[in-house]
């Protein structure tokens, strides 16, 4: 539920946290469990628990939600919220896993063809028209792109790509000093650097 909130109010893709990251390696077994069942359990084992003073500071962002957002929404509009935003946190990260996945299926068309070449450009319109649904193509944008940008476009710029290999446009300006830009058929991605 922090997770989500937070996305929301920062304005990044929503999504929350799964019970297990492949790319940190993370586990997070008592992610579902609420902190009041935690602190029951541990008086009934006769447990000292312990908590990171951090957890109080309202320095932090998670902590701002956490503590003064979530208790916020739930005396003042619903008591359960915090249960139903995780809820509703959890099926966005089923969600996103099964877009990803799809997408990646789709990417791994392109990906032995040289990036941005005419043959890559061709076989990148004809996935995102097999692909059909906007949700998936710009995921697929974004997938083709990560590799080379080290970051995630993001929908709005993937849209906006997608606009530059269709021909729509000449170019886009992505972030973090990239440009992306069709040229005779072929697609250029330029950075300050260059």
């Amino acid at each position: 539920a922090e997770t989500l909130l937070m996305r929301l109010i920062s304005n990044k893709p929503l999504s929350g946290i799964s019970l297990r990251s492949e790319r940190t390696r993370v586990l997070r077994p008592l992610l579902y469990v609420r902190k009041e069942s935690l602190r029951s359990y541990c008086v009934e084992q006769g447990v000292e628990p312990r908590e990171d003073e951090t957890n109080e500071s309202d320095e932090y962002l998670r902590n701002r939600v956490r503590n003064r957002l979530l208790p916020f929404i739930e005396s003042e509009f619903e008591p359960r919220a915090t249960e139903l935003i995780a809820e509703r946190s959890y099926c966005l990260t089923e969600d996103n896993e099964a877009f990803e996945e799809l997408v990646s299926d789709v990417a791994s068309s392109v990906v032995e063809l040289q990036f941005g070449s005419k043959p890559w450009t061709a076989e990148v319109r004809v996935a995102l028209e097999s692909l059909q649904h906007r949700a998936l193509q710009w995921r697929f944008v974004e997938r083709l792109l990560l590799p080379k940008l080290g970051f995630k476009a993001g929908r709005r710029a993937s849209l906006e790509i997608m606009r530059v290999i269709d021909g729509d446009i000449a170019a886009h300006q992505i972030g973090g000093g990239y440009e992306i830009r069709r040229k005779k058929g072929e697609l250029l991605l330029l950075s300050d650097c260059n």
